[in-house]
């Protein structure tokens, strides 16, 4: 059932059992109640339309490889109900207050979306293929927008005050910003294939064990990688430059974290090969400068800000708003 057919079903539902003295969709009127989901202020939210919807939120999930359980998925459900609801209340105020979302700005967000595809054909069968019309599409968009401009008129935080709110919050929260401790390191890599021959696999490892003898006799590591390293980084002499834990294999990090500046390791086996490793220098976690971080802090305090205010705002219609929640 469409959003047009359940608002007249509704309104004549509710005709009849006002005539009656009845109370609206009370635990004895199921049947009044058939098919629809939810209702808000006397506007109806239809089962076929919140499952359109949860198909739309799963596939959110499944590009993710997320496979939802029973749980998870009745869990999801609610949520996209209460989206819907929230949706619906903040319409009414936009309505009430008059906020407009003309054509062009409706077109701008459509040809974004088309840029995405090939063709007009092609946009228009994802489209179909999401379970809805160009038609909704443009109406979705009206609603979304609305709703955004309600919000942002409402809450939109005065110029500098979100930098303000992220200086504040740097200055207040230390420890968040201080950058790890990375290390210098450079490689020598002689790569061999699991699957290649014992003998393959003794020749690489014999490579290795020669190009460690040149660096203890006194060679230049750099100059040893250049000539003989077989990984990405050997035109720079193996230089990997500074790195943090959880940028390399467990192997490498075990023994390249367990180095002094200066000194070598002894042949390490990684599932990339044999390798060698350098640790040149330390460079310890320091405090990242608030200039590097402003921006990003800044859009954080902007969201924060509007979504504390948006959740507590719906949290007040919805206490003055009637809500019916069938199944």
């Amino acid at each position: 059932m469409n959003r047009k057919a359940a608002w007249v079903l509704a309104c004549a539902l509710f005709v009849q059992v006002s005539l009656i003295g009845g109370g609206w969709c009370s635990e004895n009127s199921q049947e009044s109640t058939k098919g629809l989901a939810a209702m808000v202020n006397g506007k109806p939210i239809t089962v076929a339309e919140v499952e359109n919807n949860l198909i739309i939120a799963q596939k959110r999930y499944e590009a993710m490889k997320k496979r939802l359980t029973d749980a998870e998925r009745k869990e999801l459900r609610s949520t996209v109900l209460n989206t819907m609801i929230d949706e619906i209340l903040l319409e009414e105020v936009a309505e009430r207050e008059d906020v407009r979302v003309d054509d062009a700005e409706v077109d701008s967000v459509v040809e974004t979306f088309k840029a995405k595809y090939p063709t007009q054909e092609a946009f228009e069968k994802a489209v179909t293929d999401a379970g809805t019309s160009l038609e909704e599409l443009r109406r979705n968009i009206r609603r979304g927008k609305r709703i955004k401009k309600l919000l942002d008129n409402r809450f939109e935080l005065k110029p500098g005050e979100a930098g303000t709110m992220a200086q504040s919050y740097y200055e207040s929260h230390p420890d968040e910003f201080v950058q790890e401790q990375s290390y210098k390191v450079g490689n020598i890599l002689i790569r061999k294939s699991e699957k290649a021959e014992a003998s393959e696999q003794e020749e690489a490892r014999k490579k290795a064990e020669k190009a460690l003898s040149r660096i203890k006799a006194g060679e230049n590591f750099a100059d040893v990688a250049k000539e003989v390293s077989e990984g990405p980084r050997a035109k720079e002499g193996g230089d990997l430059g500074y790195i943090a834990k959880g940028r390399m294999v467990p192997e490498f990090e075990a023994v390249a974290f367990s180095l002094k500046p200066g000194e070598v390791s002894d042949i390490v086996e990684t599932r990339f090969g044999y390798q060698i490793i350098k640790l040149y220098d330390i460079q310890k976690g320091e405090r990242v400068p608030f200039e590097k971080v402003k921006a990003s802090l800044t859009r954080r305090m902007e969201q924060d800000f509007g979504r504390e205010k948006t959740e507590k705002y719906v949290s007040s219609l919805r206490e003055k708003a009637k809500i019916e929640i069938f199944q």
